[in-house]
């Protein structure tokens, strides 16, 4: 995680994948930071996959699998 952002919620329909921002929304945590400590502490699940190119590439969840 390069740096903590709020938990952002949709304006229609949670995505079928989402950020660690969305899926902080998503699970009920204040922001990132929260949600990726829950992630390393093995509360929530791991990353789904990978989204972009190169430096770019971020990792994302799946709404399924949350």
């Amino acid at each position: 995680m390069r740096r903590v952002l709020p938990a952002r919620y949709p304006t229609g329909p949670w995505p079928a994948q989402m950020r660690a921002d969305m899926a902080a929304g998503f699970l009920d945590f204040r922001d990132t930071a929260e949600f990726v400590a829950a992630v390393k502490r093995g509360d929530t699940p791991p990353p789904s996959g990978m989204r972009g190119k190169g430096d770019n590439r971020e990792p994302v969840w799946s709404r399924a699998a949350l």
